[in-house]
């Protein structure tokens, strides 16, 4: 089984080669965004070491907020690992062409992808009728996937596939928040208040969804029987093909291990083998056109 995890990170210590961005969110999570990136550095030796040991074969890597539409470390990450990784790029959303900005980043062969995160009100209305709408604009003139991470305001997506018939909107993250960084001010309590929003979204041909770090949102332990029906239900509304297996490990590994991410869903007794193949890296490879390798992979333990 070709095992691709479609939402990993890495950076390194803030640094003059590669800095980060000084106000990369509102002031209330200012500190303990800093604070998280600064405990859990995860440079891209650490990564692969890590998707070696767990035994999965490549990883898209997201570029992190912290170093905002400075995407150079990744593009670096990829092309020290070329048959490892693939990057989603975050664009300057105050670039003054972004016509030219968009082809910019499409013209580097490891970027799949562009990403826009909504995490406040304000980004919001910015997505609606300000400059990140610019950004959803040029990728579907450009025919650029955009990855878009609705934190808090799933209920929106659907006026925005709308409005941008011919862009391939993937929702990160199931389109929810996750424990255990809140960046969004989001209710924990009420973990899956944004699922109907969700799987009304199937009926959008343009959306395809990130299964990533789902078992951060169980309340069950390993292996997270809880979220098995959900699975179920989700590809019975999206297809597999329109889902794709991801961890998030840097963010969610206080909750779970790498290779917990991966034996819940490959154990998952409410799908079959060609599903778990697909959502599990088959269905991302065809999605971004993401051709597998020919090398040697990594035996997956059991």
């Amino acid at each position: 089984m070709d095992i691709i995890d479609s939402q990993v990170h890495t950076w390194e210590a803030d640094t003059p080669a590669y800095p980060w961005r000084p106000n990369y969110a509102d002031p209330q999570r200012v500190a303990m965004v800093r604070a998280h990136f600064s405990e859990h550095l995860f440079p891209t030796h650490e990564l692969i070491a890590a998707m070696d040991a767990a035994g999965v074969h490549a990883g898209i890597a997201t570029v992190p907020s912290i170093y905002g539409s400075d995407n150079r470390y990744a593009l670096a990450a990829c092309a020290r690992y070329p048959e490892r990784l693939a990057m989603i790029a975050l664009p300057d959303p105050d670039a003054p062409d972004m016509d030219a900005e968009i082809l910019r980043l499409k013209a580097e062969p490891a970027i799949l992808g562009v990403r826009v995160m909504i995490v406040s009100a304000d980004t919001l209305e910015s997505v609606q009728k300000g400059r990140h709408r610019r950004i959803l604009a040029a990728a579907e003139r450009h025919g650029v996937t955009m990855c878009l991470y609705p934190l808090n305001h799933i209920q929106y997506v659907r006026q925005i596939a709308d409005d941008f018939p011919n862009l391939r909107i993937v929702i990160d993250h199931l389109g929810h928040a996750q424990p255990p960084v809140n960046i969004g001010g989001a209710d924990f309590g009420n973990m899956f208040g944004g699922w109907q929003h969700l799987l009304d979204l199937a009926a959008c041909d343009n959306i395809a969804v990130k299964v990533s770090a789902f078992p951060a949102m169980s309340s069950a332990p390993f292996p997270y029987k809880d979220l098995w029906p959900r699975i179920r239900q989700l590809v019975n509304v999206f297809g597999v093909e329109r889902l794709f297996w991801g961890t998030d490990f840097t963010r969610a590994r206080p909750l779970q291990s790498y290779d917990q991410g991966i034996r819940y869903l490959r154990d998952c007794p409410e799908l079959t083998d060609v599903e778990k193949a697909a959502l599990m890296g088959g269905s991302l490879r065809r999605y971004f056109n993401w051709p597998a390798p020919g090398w040697t992979k990594p035996s997956l333990a059991r």
